[in-house]
């Protein structure tokens, strides 16, 4: 476990930048791999929130997430903007219960979430790259297919998305 952490405080304004990082993570004795979160946080008039966090695994940028937050007792705002080049689903994977499901691939995308915070919007795209799920009580493998998943609204738009059988014919 790796800590890097500062924080400077002027006028008001608290600032806080650095990184946590796990190094050989394990979970139910499965190998994650290595995580880095990078952080930079400002929190100004005590209501208004800047974001900017970097997920990495093994080294590569997973999952990036930048915006504001406005929590006073009037505005309730929030505008993220969240990138997602390569997640690596073999970490969603990890966290399934054993011996059901090995899964492979990555994840990509973009995601902006506004609004107020206790009613957020969603919009976006999600599509899976060289996406497989491994069933492991039946011993087969399918592909997960590669069509993009468009959310509007909070609505997740799912037309001809399926799976790929090893026979090559689409279950949808």
């Amino acid at each position: 476990l790796g800590v890097d952490v500062q924080m400077y405080s002027k006028n008001e304004v608290i600032d806080i930048n650095g990184t946590v990082s796990v190094d050989d993570f394990y979970y139910r004795k499965e190998h994650v791999g290595d995580l880095g979160l990078g952080i930079k946080y400002r929190l100004s008039q005590q209501t208004e929130h800047d974001v900017d966090f970097s997920l990495s695994v093994d080294g590569v940028k997973a999952l990036l997430t930048k915006g504001k937050l406005e929590t006073g007792v009037e505005d309730k705002n929030i505008a993220l903007d969240i990138d997602i080049p390569r997640f690596p689903l073999r970490l969603a994977g990890v966290f399934t219960p054993p011996g059901i499901m090995n899964l492979g691939g990555d994840m990509v995308g973009a995601l902006q979430v506004k609004g107020q915070i206790d009613h957020p919007l969603i919009n976006g795209n999600l599509r899976f790259r060289d996406g497989i799920i491994e069933a492991l009580m039946i011993g087969t493998s399918f592909k997960i297919d590669s069509s993009t998943i468009v959310i509007h609204d909070n609505l997740l738009d799912f037309n001809h998305f399926g799976l790929i059988a090893p026979n090559k014919q689409r279950l949808e």
